[in-house]
C-alpha cells in the first residue's frame, strides 16, 4: 500500500541558501529543527507547474520519491504548500 506525503509546516525548517534551479523553481539547503538534521527543500511555483504542465510530473515525482527506497533515489519526506509555492522536502545527499 502506498503511503501518503506529511503535510509539514515550513516554520520547523531554518532555510538557507539556493543550492540549485530549474525551470519550475529552486531547491534550497534547510536545517529540519525538530529532526535536527539538514534536507534539501525543492521550492516549485505553481503558476509555473501549471503554465508548463507538469502538475501530474510533479505529482509522480512526489508519490515515487514517498514510497521508494533506493540508495541512488532521494526520499521525499513531505510536503508544503502556501499560495505561491508547493514545497517538496527531501533527504539532503
Amino acid at each position: 500500500m502506498l503511503r501518503k506525503p506529511e503535510q509539514l509546516k515550513l516554520v520547523d525548517y531554518k532555510i538557507f541558501q539556493t543550492i540549485g534551479f530549474g525551470s519550475t523553481g529552486r531547491i534550497k539547503i534547510a536545517f529540519d529543527l525538530k529532526n535536527e538534521k539538514y534536507v534539501a527543500i525543492k521550492y516549485m511555483s505553481k503558476y509555473k507547474l501549471m503554465i508548463a504542465k507538469h502538475v501530474d510530473h510533479t505529482y509522480n515525482e512526489l508519490k515515487m520519491g514517498y514510497n521508494l527506497r533506493h540508495p541512488f533515489i532521494c526520499e521525499s519526506m513531505g510536503l508544503i504548500q502556501d499560495h505561491k509555492y508547493l514545497m517538496l522536502v527531501m533527504e539532503f545527499l
